[in-house]
């Protein structure tokens, strides 16, 4: 399947998406652009310095104790340890 996304992208010129790190690195070689979903994704998550002062809203508890799921202006995290306040 990579070969032919390949072959397509080289016959109209085009970009490959994609989040496969393999794919990524033989289309590379071959020339052809590509945008990769994992570093898009790193490159728009928010910088946060440990101990920095940060207002969340809290959608739901986590499962373990100081365990949340907030949510900021900059969208959800998946995991975040909570600090009494």
């Amino acid at each position: 399947m990579d070969l032919k996304l390949i072959e397509l992208a080289k016959r109209y010129d085009g970009k490959i998406v994609t989040n496969d790190y393999n794919l990524n690195k033989v289309a590379s070689l071959q020339g052809i652009e590509i945008l990769n979903v994992n570093q898009l994704a790193n490159a728009l998550k928010p910088v946060v310095l440990p101990g920095e002062t940060m207002r969340v809203f809290i959608l739901r508890e986590g499962k373990e104790y100081n365990q949340a799921l907030p949510i900021s202006m900059t969208g959800p995290w998946s995991s975040w340890m909570a600090r009494d306040a």
